[in-house]
């Protein structure tokens, strides 16, 4: 009937404002994708960056970009690699090849074969073949740092450095060949450069007590470092030693030969730290790129929004007891 019909309309009519009322307005996160042609040429590989600064540090930064923290980043990574390069340069490189330069001069100007050969020519007993006795330890490598075995000649000179006792005819031509008593400190470098190792040699002469015997102060007009008992001490002119003297001798120029080693050797030392820094930053350099790459990526499928962004407010009308009554909710998202 028509009057059923006008209440059907007007039911109808209710439930949809009714819907209207109750509808949920809500403030959402935006989320965007870029299309294709948007992200061409501003996605960042996170591998490639990462190698980038493994390789040099601040590369994958500067690759990356789009932010001054990042350039930022990558300036700081790249300047100290520099700074540590340079100190390695200055203190492994410069600093240490001067200090051997000098140890070496001072060795060449204060130590002299002639005097140690004329030591060990008083130690040679005829027919030991121990070495003198145990006397020189270090023989053997004090030989085969001066003399090569690469001709007759040589073998035949290194055979008499190493037994004098044995074949003292060779160990006569060694010494000949190695009297460098009145040779200028120009000619003694020059001749010692050329040895077999020439590197080792400097280094037993600091090392061992056995080549204090060399030194050109190890010798005074009143007593002079010798062979006694079971080790080296100062004797007599009459060869005797000195009454009084225990433990190992020194001469000043000895100690001073071992203190400009050390320092050398301290400059060399220092390369493991120098080093060691510069494959740290690399590491963490190559890691930050990384991440700043990944970071920058997610950043090109999502849009940051403010935090106001984030308060989501649902309200409507709700009818309590036939009466309507507005509803109001509010929470945040994170």
């Amino acid at each position: 009937s028509a009057a059923d019909s006008a209440v059907a309309d007007s039911v109808a009519l209710d439930s949809a404002k009714n819907f209207k009322a109750k509808k949920r307005t809500r403030i959402v996160r935006e989320t965007t994708v870029n299309s294709i042609d948007e992200l061409k040429g501003r996605y960042r590989s996170p591998k490639k960056a990462l190698f980038m600064s493994l390789i040099l540090p601040g590369l994958g930064q500067a690759y990356v970009g789009h932010s001054i923290m990042n350039y930022s980043r990558g300036a700081f990574y790249f300047l100290t690699d520099v700074a540590l390069l340079s100190g390695w340069h200055y203190y492994v490189g410069t600093k240490q090849d001067r200090e051997v330069t000098k140890y070496k001069k001072f060795a060449d100007t204060y130590w002299r074969q002639s005097r140690y050969e004329a030591q060990i020519q008083l130690q040679a007993v005829p027919g030991a073949t121990d070495k003198l006795g145990g006397r020189n330890n270090h023989r053997d490598t004090y030989c085969q740092s001066v003399q090569e075995i690469g001709t007759p000649t040589g073998t035949r000179l290194l055979g008499g450095c190493v037994d004098p006792a044995v074949a003292p005819q060779n160990y006569g031509d060694f010494q000949r060949e190695y009297n460098d008593q009145d040779w200028s400190v120009d000619s003694v470098s020059h001749r010692r450069a050329q040895f077999v190792n020439p590197q080792q040699f400097y280094e037993v002469l600091g090392k061992e007590v056995e080549f204090i015997t060399g030194w050109d102060d190890a010798t005074t007009p009143t007593s002079s470092i010798s062979y006694a008992d079971s080790t080296f001490f100062k004797v007599g002119p009459d060869g005797t030693k000195i009454a009084g003297d225990a433990g190992l001798p020194i001469t000043d120029h000895q100690q001073k030969y071992i203190a400009l080693r050390a320092q050398a050797n301290d400059y060399a030392r220092m390369q493991a730290y120098f080093l060691g820094g510069m494959v740290v930053n690399h590491i963490i350099s190559a890691l930050d790129a990384a991440l700043s790459a990944r970071y920058h990526n997610k950043g090109l499928y999502q849009t940051e929004t403010s935090w106001y962004d984030r308060v989501h407010l649902d309200g409507g009308l709700a009818w309590v007891d036939f009466q309507p009554a507005p509803t109001v909710n509010a929470r945040v998202s994170f």
